[in-house]
């Protein structure tokens, strides 16, 4: 009888664990290929995000209570500084933290959403010098992305109940200046079957001007904010049929999966590609060969003119992108983290004005 059952789990294994076919978008000619220098790293810790300060590279560890939140590793040396927050309700620790994005200089801004505050740190060699708290009022929740325009206006990102929208925040006056919902027309599409998640995307943004890439639809778009920080959108580029039904509206991650993460700098976009079904991304048993992060990095200039895809020698799931340095820095989220992953990117996009 076991042997029955072995066949029986054998066969059921191998037919629902069929892999899609890769689909790549065919506005790219030839991939260019990066090897990583790699940069030891000694601490434990399970990386969640990882950003970018001028001298600084901050490693935000996932919520883990009884170890630190935040790494500190130095540029420059590429070495360990210091790391510091703990989770906790008491001074200096964080309920739910989150980076903000596009901080100026050596200045770390930490959204604590339990608090609904903005911690602003200066970053040293050997500590961080709280310097300020913001309290955000009449927030949204959840919040996901949240990112800098200038000290005193800021993007984040919703999903959930209601809708996955973008929004323009004062920090000044803790006044919302603007909203911004996609209309793929799925719902319509779909009816009783939608599922937000379907519309999800990831944000990006360099001072006014920002990017979306959407996870299972295959296009990204492209916008700015106007001077009253009102939201307006470009066509963006449109690689699919957008707006159709997907194809398994029953599983969600039987459909393909497509954007996530960009990373931008004043002249380039950098869209980390899946085109694969968003299985993959998922651990076992979902998905019986294990989880695999083999993104390309599709990089076009902001007039969306492709630029060059690229393939990297590791998985990748968040990167942060050095403009000063023509660096990458990322991890292999399926392996420990022994390592942050450095890619030179000198001679991308160099011809591009």
């Amino acid at each position: 009888m076991k042997y029955v059952l072995a066949i029986a789990l054998c066969v059921c294994f191998s037919c629902s664990d069929n892999s899609s076919v890769r689909k790549m978008n065919d506005v790219f000619s030839d991939d260019v290929k990066l090897v990583a220098e790699k940069m030891p790293v000694k601490e434990v810790l399970n990386p969640g995000n990882i950003v970018k300060l001028k001298d600084y590279l901050i490693v935000q560890n996932e919520y883990i209570s009884g170890e630190d939140c935040f790494y500190v590793y130095s540029l420059d040396k590429m070495k360990f500084c210091f790391s510091f927050g703990r989770l906790g309700q008491a001074d200096g620790e964080f309920i739910a933290p989150r980076i903000v994005q596009n901080n100026t200089g050596n200045s770390l801004s930490i959204f604590d959403s339990a608090r609904d505050k903005i911690f602003v740190y200066d970053v040293s060699d050997t500590k961080p010098q709280l310097v300020n708290e913001r309290k955000m009022i009449d927030i949204q929740y959840p919040t996901q992305e949240i990112s800098y325009v200038n000290d005193s206006i800021i993007l984040f990102q919703t999903i959930g109940p209601i809708g996955n929208k973008l929004y323009s925040y004062n920090l000044n006056t803790n006044f919302i200046l603007d909203t911004l919902e996609f209309d793929s027309g799925l719902k319509d599409v779909m009816d009783s079957k939608y599922n937000p998640n379907f519309d999800f995307y990831n944000l990006t943004n360099v001072g006014r001007k920002f990017v979306v890439g959407f996870n299972y639809i295959n296009e990204f778009k492209v916008g700015e904010l106007d001077d009253d920080y009102k939201f307006q959108v470009h066509e963006g580029a449109k690689l699919t049929n957008y707006g159709l039904a997907p194809t398994n509206p029953d599983k969600l991650y039987k459909n393909y999966f497509y954007y996530m993460f960009p990373s931008a700098t004043s002249e380039l976009l950098f869209l980390p590609y899946l085109g694969q079904e968003a299985t993959v991304l998922q651990p076992f048993p979902i998905n019986l060969k294990g989880r695999h992060f083999d993104f390309y990095i599709e990089v076009y200039d902001w007039s969306l003119n492709p630029v060059a895809r690229l393939k990297f020698d590791n998985d990748l799931i968040k990167l942060c992108v050095d403009e000063e340095r023509h660096k990458i820095y990322t991890w292999n989220p399926v392996e420990d983290f022994d390592n942050i992953l450095v890619y030179s990117i000198e001679n991308i996009g160099r011809d591009v004005k």
